[in-house]
């Protein structure tokens, strides 16, 4: 058995749903601690503008502990209406605006707690759309004990896996060696750029999973003949 795992960023770029892709269980690491900037979570979360680029982000409370299960979405800031707004102006000419937008603002505006919640809502719903079900478990409900390669030692034997399906960014942490000693296999990804046709000129690599949505609908791009390629 195949296992991937991974933070449950929001609105992560398509690297992400191809780990999920190429494994057969996938877990949401979501006792970590997550990126902050001013008590704003950072993640891949970029999106494409007639100007470049823009970050979009999801604010914390500022009392809130830092790791994903633990960290409090602050309603009271307006930032699904800013967000709202934001993709209307950058995506309402896309080819699947109407029907990505009604679907994202309906989990947006359900207003769960805890950041993780929210993002593994999306996550799960898209990978549902791609028909990516990999029967996913969340690292907390489990108390996996360990740092970076321990813990990921630690976790591909809780779930029952002999192999583990890691992102490129791990390499410096783990070693095949060590998964050898356990009987296991360590792979890394092979995953590289999907480009599509998107709206505004110059397109742009490694946008936001939303990007790819509002260009070329719930199609599973690593499917052959559904990425729109260009």
């Amino acid at each position: 058995m195949i296992i991937a795992a991974h933070q449950p960023n929001f609105i992560p770029w398509l690297g992400l749903f191809y780990k999920i892709y190429k494994c057969d269980k996938f877990i949401f690491v979501d006792d970590v601690q997550i990126s902050t900037n001013n008590g704003i979570a950072a993640h891949r979360n970029i999106i494409k503008t007639p100007q470049g680029i823009l970050y979009v982000r999801v604010p914390i409370c500022r009392h809130s502990k830092t790791n994903y299960n633990e960290a409090q979405i602050n309603y009271k800031e307006p930032w699904i209406k800013k967000l709202e707004k934001t993709l209307y102006l950058n995506y309402q000419k896309a080819p699947y605006y109407e029907e990505v937008m009604s679907w994202f603002m309906e989990v947006c505006k359900t207003e769960y707690e805890y950041l993780s919640e929210l993002n593994i809502r999306i996550i799960e719903d898209i990978c549902k759309r791609f028909d990516m079900d990999r029967g996913f478990e969340k690292s907390s409900d489990y108390h996996i004990e360990g740092k970076k390669g321990e813990m990921v030692l630690n976790l591909v034997k809780t779930f029952g896996g002999d192999t583990y399906y890691s992102g490129t960014g791990a390499a410096d942490y783990l070693r095949e060696e060590d998964f050898e000693k356990e009987g296991m296999k360590l792979i890394f990804s092979d995953y590289s750029t999907i480009r599509y046709k998107q709206i505004w000129r110059n397109n742009i690599d490694d946008l936001s999973v939303l990007d790819y949505l509002f260009n070329c609908g719930f199609k599973n791009p690593f499917v052959d003949g559904n990425q729109g390629v260009i």
